[in-house]
């Protein structure tokens, strides 16, 4: 009888075990879909709202191009006059921005968010925003006297940065000649 007792308390730390493994493995399935699932809603509701409203003020209302390659913040910063309602609008619209894709950052380090998600979101309008940006980042820096300001956008930035030219080399690249 007593080898039987062994037998099933054997089981039983088995069963026990493999429910614990399951259980487990459940937790880590359900937390990568929430973060996924947060992901989205994150950038729906700071891009699709906030950023279209604060973009169109930059586009439309102050007529600055974002992605032009021969324009930067400063080049759009000189077509104010100092002091102009216009200037402060620009300059405070710009912050706004920019908080928002260093929320998004912070979020991404802190694996709050899905990297890649955000990347096939914002891949391009991020990059093209730090490349215009650039200046901004650096008067920002400057007044805050912190170059940790924007530190994590710039981060994220820069390796999305170098992860699209990769993908335009790869794309680039010309298939060998069939033999």
């Amino acid at each position: 009888m007593h080898w039987l007792e062994i037998v099933f308390s054997s089981l039983n730390l088995l069963i026990i075990g493999a429910s614990v493994c399951y259980i487990h493995i459940t937790l880590k399935t359900n937390q990568e879909w929430n973060r996924r699932k947060a992901t989205h809603e994150l950038l729906n509701d700071l891009i699709f709202k906030e950023y279209t409203e604060l973009s169109k003020v930059l586009t439309v209302d102050l007529g600055i191009e974002i992605n032009s390659k021969s324009g930067d913040y400063k080049t759009a910063l000189s077509k104010f006059s100092n002091f102009s309602d216009k200037k402060k609008l620009f300059k405070h619209t710009t912050t706004k921005i920019f908080n928002v894709f260093e929320i998004i950052a912070i979020s991404i380090k802190h694996n709050i968010i899905d990297e890649d998600i955000c990347y096939d979101y914002l891949g391009l309008m991020y990059t093209g925003y730090f490349r215009w940006g650039i200046a901004f980042l650096s008067e920002k820096r400057e007044e805050n006297k912190d170059q940790r300001t924007f530190r994590n956008f710039e981060e994220i930035a820069n390796k999305w940065k170098n992860k699209i030219e990769k993908e335009i080399q790869v794309k680039n690249v010309q298939a060998k000649p069939k033999l």
